[in-house]
């Protein structure tokens, strides 16, 4: 199989995945919105930013431009943990640690060649979302965004207000 086919089949399988990850997000916590998707990159050698506004708009969500904040693998690890396992607003408990860790660590290493790790959040603490950046109209959102040489992918998970408030 040459290169074309292999990329095809591992896109194919990767988003097959990644699709599984954000059904398995909303039964957990029907409460909160989820996105969990991985497009091909459409511009290998193009700016990073530019092509993760261009996935994240044809998403629905907001341009941020230069206001993503690039992250280190380990930060977007810590952050997808955080994002995957509790509500966003207060320290409930949506996963349990293994699947929380199993998940995250799943789409970190879905980028292999030259990753990048961009988020809309700018600070949490262990009680939940500090600051961020808004891509939506929900009260609270965070989102990772994944970048290598063959895809961007995005994990955003998005609140209206306290679980036991809807």
């Amino acid at each position: 199989m040459n290169r074309e086919g292999s990329f095809e089949v591992r896109y194919k399988l990767k988003s097959r995945q990644w699709s599984e990850i954000g059904k398995n997000m909303l039964s957990a916590a029907p409460w909160r919105d989820v996105k969990v998707i991985l497009d091909r990159r459409t511009d290998p050698l193009g700016e990073p930013i530019n092509e993760i506004d261009t996935m994240v708009t044809a998403h629905g969500m907001a341009a941020l431009g230069e206001k993503w904040q690039e992250v280190d693998s380990d930060a977007a690890n810590e952050l997808l943990r955080r994002m995957l396992g509790y509500a966003l607003t207060q320290f409930d408990e949506v996963l349990s640690e293994m699947e929380r860790n199993t998940t995250a660590d799943h789409i970190i290493d879905t980028m292999r060649a030259h990753p990048r790790f961009f988020t809309n959040v700018l600070s949490f603490d262990e009680v939940g979302l500090q600051s961020w950046n808004p891509i939506s109209g929900q009260h609270f959102d965070a989102a990772v965004v994944g970048i290598d040489n063959d895809f961007v992918g995005i994990v955003a998970v998005f609140e209206n207000g306290l679980p036991s408030q809807e």
